[in-house]
């Protein structure tokens, strides 16, 4: 680490003095970003494990033949290959192959559980990576899917290893660069003005079934005039 600590400090000294903070705070922002694409993948793959091994526990409980008991294996496994784009997805489905060839399955058991390591493929590259990666560097899980197909497509694996966090770093630039890009759009306005009325209207609704009802009103109203009208009827009668 000291040798790059060492031209960082290089790098840093040798630009004007009104720069300099500048490139620590964009250097600050482009790390949090990579940091927090690393904890969400780590994230990610402990989820896919947990989800993996359970889904053989249940299809050793479904089909039996000691399928169960490579749930352990099959999880942990999945935690380490996830992270690697297309060979670990691939990978995993080998071992679902393998591990059902090994314990004798037949074939239509053999499909469904390559198929439902496929499923569950599926679902993490398409909503729980988005989800969860994008939040972890600041992307909308829409835009973080794009941008891990066009880094997949351009550049193959290195390009959907590195593409969302180098996205989430050129953001956090333009971001600090152009303060203007981090406000909230006009929808994101509406919308929050939207709930924010919509929490109005039922905090009213709400104060309004704490009043007492009309028959409750008119009860208390005729109490009221009666103690009022008490004394001029005590009057009356001493005179």
């Amino acid at each position: 680490h000291y040798p790059l600590r060492r031209q960082r400090q290089m790098c840093i000294r040798d630009r004007p003095e009104r720069m300099r903070a500048e490139i620590i705070r964009i250097a600050g922002d482009t790390g949090e970003v990579f940091g927090g694409y690393i904890r969400g993948m780590a994230l990610v793959s402990a989820i896919y494990g947990i989800v993996t091994g359970i889904a053989f526990f249940a299809l050793g409980m479904t089909f039996g033949k000691g399928l169960g008991g490579y749930a352990l294996l099959a999880g942990v496994l999945a935690v380490f290959l996830y992270p690697i784009p297309y060979i670990g997805a691939f990978i995993n489905l080998l071992i679902a192959g393998g591990v059902a060839l090994v314990t004798k399955h037949t074939g239509f058991e053999i499909v469904v559980i390559v198929a439902t390591v496929a499923i569950v493929n599926a679902l993490f590259d398409n909503f729980v990576v988005p989800k969860v990666v994008g939040d972890s560097v600041g992307l909308n899980p829409l835009l973080t899917m794009f941008v891990l197909l066009l880094g997949g497509t351009m550049f193959g694996l290195l390009g959907m290893l590195f593409a969302v966090p180098l996205a989430g770093s050129i953001q956090a630039v333009l971001m600090r660069r152009f303060p203007k890009l981090a406000r909230p759009t006009p929808m994101t306005l509406y919308r929050v003005g939207k709930e924010r009325k919509e929490s109005d209207s039922l905090n009213d609704q709400g104060d309004e079934s704490l009043l007492p009802s009309e028959d409750a009103r008119q009860t208390l109203q005729q109490k009221r005039e009666s103690e009022n009208a008490s004394p001029v009827s005590m009057s009356v009668r001493e005179e």
